[in-house]
């Protein structure tokens, strides 16, 4: 009796302990960024094209009919589902990715669990939680962060079936797999360690359920907005897209992002290596294993795909903090070697991500163009190559111009005749012209705006390429 009553206050013990580092990792990933989700400004171009499409959605636009959507066809309507718990605010559509921010903390410490010492989870889901490249994905709105957060459920799932094989897991698995590729296809290659983890129980039909799932969460959610559009978007768009950098130049973007961005992970990785190699046989720090192999072999791919993919951008690089994270976990290096690394890395740390830490309000010439365009009539709608102004104005852009890719253009899929035509509707007030995208990406757009009868409301610095920063704007809207 005595036995099964302290079995029973160890384990209660145990959960206890479990939930206050849950609370604890929960308050840490969304204290870092409540910053950037409270930010009057837009972080970066993928805040403000999926910002103003929430608007869009608001306003009635759908997904691959009316808005423009590169990424899966689940990330769209996860914004708008953030949008509606965030009560329709202001900052509301960025609710979802840092929900996100929250679940791939809490998901890499739960499968850093199955895979080291409790100690060894906890600073991999703290460092999850603070990374740069995991930040910035998660904070800001983007695809990224959303289909890393259901990359790693689905191998903490995976990870679980291997310990207590059942079908319920498995369906587990699949959702979670399914949801990320649905949100964005790069993260596929977390079927690596998925796949792995989920032969190791020797379950034939729990696997084939796990994939059955994972297919059938993909064409769930593709149906409602047709094949074609889809495949056409979100998938032949990037296979189509010509090579903005070359891979060289990728691999140095890849590496000199990960050392702005993700130094103490990088650091706290290093020093776990050491302690490893410096073990004695047979200490708990194991030997490299096939746990450790698969890992690394999912950092691999991931890189390779970033290196050879036709346009990498820095919000991809989210794809390798997964793999980073969980060889912390299984190789941690002492806690007092941890804490004085991060220490000391603090203020790199604080100095690379101060954008994202405490980002700044709009001020000068982007401050006087967001005042001209609060001031057009409420409900408007304001085409632009820079959508966050139109997002943080509270315009949301006419169908199929809110996102303005460069991509887009140099593929056609945005023309002068597209630009004029919506301009043209009675419900479309200004067209911002701010970077070379609409300018010398997009020659004759003036002409083809003074013909629609749009005049020059302001002027400001810089080079379009064609001329200075442009503010145009319909004389019926003028306030």
């Amino acid at each position: 009796m005595v036995t099964a009553a302290r079995t029973r206050s160890g384990r209660g013990g145990r959960r206890r302990r479990a939930a206050w580092t849950a609370g604890a990792l929960v308050a840490l990933a969304v204290a870092v960024r409540l910053p950037a989700l409270w930010s009057a400004r837009h972080l970066g171009f993928d805040d403000g094209v999926y910002g103003v499409s929430v608007l869009g959605m608001r306003a009635g636009q759908r997904p691959f009919e009316d808005l423009f959507s590169p990424q899966g066809p689940l990330h769209l309507p996860l914004l708008w589902l953030g949008d509606l718990l965030g009560l329709r605010t202001a900052n509301s559509p960025r609710v979802a990715s840092v929900a996100a921010g929250v679940a791939a903390t809490l998901a890499a410490w739960r499968a850093g669990r199955h895979l080291g010492p409790p100690a060894g989870a906890t600073l991999a889901a703290a460092l999850v939680a603070t990374t740069g490249s995991m930040l910035w994905t998660t904070g800001p709105i983007t695809g990224d962060g959303i289909a890393n957060a259901f990359a790693l459920t689905a191998v903490w799932a995976a990870l679980a079936h291997r310990e207590r094989p059942a079908a319920a897991r498995a369906v587990a698995v699949g959702l979670a797999m399914g949801a990320a590729v649905s949100v964005k296809s790069i993260v596929v290659l977390a079927a690596i360690p998925v796949g792995w983890y989920l032969w190791s129980s020797r379950r034939a039909g729990h696997f084939a359920l796990a994939v059955a799932t994972s297919v059938g969460v993909g064409l769930a959610a593709t149906l409602p907005f047709g094949f074609d559009r889809v495949w056409e978007q979100s998938v032949a768009y990037h296979r189509d897209s010509e090579y903005l950098y070359g891979p060289a130049a990728q691999a140095w973007k890849l590496v000199t992002t990960l050392g702005a961005r993700d130094l103490p992970l990088l650091a706290v990785l290093a020093l776990g290596l050491v302690a490893a190699a410096r073990a004695a046989p047979g200490a708990p720090a194991r030997r490299f294993d096939a746990d450790t192999a698969v890992l690394v072999a999912w950092f691999v791919a991931a890189c390779a795909f970033l290196v050879l993919e036709p346009t990498m951008f820095r919000n991809h690089i989210a794809m390798v903090i997964g793999p980073l994270a969980l060889l912390v976990a299984m190789r941690p290096p002492p806690l007092r070697w941890a804490a004085a690394t991060l220490l000391l890395a603090a203020p790199w740390w604080a100095g690379h991500l101060g954008a994202v830490l405490w980002p700044r309000d709009y001020r000068g010439q982007e401050a006087a163009l967001v005042r001209e365009l609060r001031a057009l009539p409420a409900g408007t709608a304001v085409i632009s190559d820079e959508p966050g102004f139109a997002w943080r104005a509270g315009h949301p852009a006419p169908p199929w111009l809110n996102d303005a890719s460069v991509k887009r253009v140099r593929q056609g899929s945005i023309t002068v005749g597209l630009i004029a035509e919506a301009a043209a509707r009675p419900d479309t007030c200004a067209v911002v012209v701010w970077s070379r995208r609409y300018g010398a990406e997009l020659p004759g757009l003036p002409e083809a705006l003074a013909d629609a009868g749009y005049v020059v409301a302001a002027t400001f610095g810089g080079d379009t390429g064609v001329g200075p920063r442009t503010l145009y704007v319909d004389p019926a809207c003028a306030p």
